[in-house]
């Protein structure tokens, strides 16, 4: 376990200390005063196993660890009180490191004049949108943060205004095998991530106990059978709505988008009808479903083969997936899909007049492994029926 803990006043230092069973975070940022950096140099650290790391400049110290073995990286310190560009160079900073690493933040004396431009990255690593008193003169402000994608729950920041001070923080921080092993990263829900390396991070909803875990990109629940109605997104951003709104689908352009941005492998496919069948199928981890991953995310025209692109999840029980050598040319999707409709809601796999995965704006031919026609097999609306594309 990581123990974070504060030394009292008296002693006025943070630190942090590994070993193999645990590791100690002592972070504490002093009362601001009128004291001249040297001072300030003097009463606050932040160590690593009893070495300081703390660059011990004014203003922004940062000092990155790594969650796996304890080791601190790096540290840097940058005077947004002084320097017009410190700022973006901390921004700049933040928004590069990547991967599982614990970001310790704290002020040294003052550093408000130029912070603005870096308060994005500093929520990147987790700070709340509470830093009023990271921009106020002489306030108080320190932060144990996480630079990876999915948020562990230690997180944690502290602030005051000037002369309310210290700011400081006690907390214990579980290592990345102790998250790991608590199934952590294991839950769905929605989580922050930054696709862009902006700075500015999108709400996002991940399935991660689905074989490993994947994003949400396209969602319709039915809530109203009378009611037909779902929207087509242009842009990859409109899928931190997906959880919410229930009602969207992306084009095969918005996919493209994301993927220069998040180079997902596969695409997974689940539409279920509580009057019919469940039909959830992911890509297959080969150039078969390669192909697949490309037509659907605008990367290709060429419609690609059914056979060996696709592998059905347990509880598939639909007719499509196991007959690839009858769907339309055998192969994905449906000429008529390129120039009039979206790839992944219309005709995404069909078998001619039998099966098909469809679903169109106030259309009747809402399909989940049937197909709405006179004399046809066809199950009725119920709510809570679902037609869902996630991507890894």
């Amino acid at each position: 376990m990581f123990l974070a803990k504060v030394e009292n006043e008296q002693q006025k230092e943070a630190s942090v200390i590994w070993d193999t069973k645990e590791k100690t975070v002592k972070h504490r940022r002093l009362r601001g005063s009128r004291q001249v950096s040297t001072v300030w140099c003097r009463l606050y650290y932040i160590k690593v196993n009893g070495k300081d790391y703390c660059p011990h400049l004014r203003d922004h110290n940062v000092v990155i660890v790594s969650s796996v073995t304890g080791t601190a990286l790096d540290s840097k310190a940058f005077d947004t009180a002084a320097n017009s560009s410190a700022g973006n160079n901390l921004r700049d900073y933040l928004n590069n490191i990547n991967g599982d690493k614990i970001v310790l933040v704290a002020i040294q004396n003052e550093g408000s004049t130029y912070i603005p431009s870096a308060t994005d990255a500093l929520k990147r690593v987790a700070a709340t949108d509470d830093l009023l008193n990271l921009t106020e003169y002489r306030g108080s402000f320190v932060l144990v943060g996480y630079a990876g994608v999915n948020k562990p729950p230690w997180i944690v920041q502290q602030s005051a205004e000037r002369g309310k001070g210290p700011s400081e923080i006690s907390l214990t921080i579980p290592s990345s095998t102790d998250i790991r092993d608590s199934g952590f990263f294991e839950r769905d829900g929605e989580y922050w991530v930054d696709f862009e390396k902006t700075g500015s991070p999108m709400k996002v909803y991940c399935d991660m106990r689905t074989d490993g875990g994947w994003l949400l990109v396209s969602n319709v629940v039915v809530d109203n059978p009378s009611s037909r109605q779902f929207f087509i997104k242009l842009s990859y951003r409109e899928i931190s709505n997906c959880h919410s709104n229930k009602a969207l689908f992306m084009t095969e352009n918005a996919m493209k988008e994301l993927r220069t941005h998040f180079s997902f492998t596969q695409v997974r496919f689940h539409c279920s009808k509580q009057q019919g069948p469940t039909s959830h199928d992911t890509t297959a981890s080969n150039s078969t479903g390669e192909a697949v991953v490309q037509y659907f995310s605008g990367q290709t025209d060429v419609r690609p083969l059914a056979c060996g692109s696709l592998d059905p999840m347990k509880d598939d029980n639909s007719r499509t997936a196991g007959l690839c050598n009858q769907w339309l040319s055998q192969k994905w999707s449906h000429d008529i899909s390129i120039s009039l409709h979206g790839r992944l809601n219309d005709h995404a796999n069909a078998i001619r007049y039998l099966h098909h995965l469809l679903l169109r704006p106030g259309d009747s031919r809402w399909e989940c492994d049937d197909y709405n026609f006179p004399n046809k097999e066809f199950f009725g609306l119920s709510s809570g029926d679902f037609w869902k594309v996630f991507v890894r």
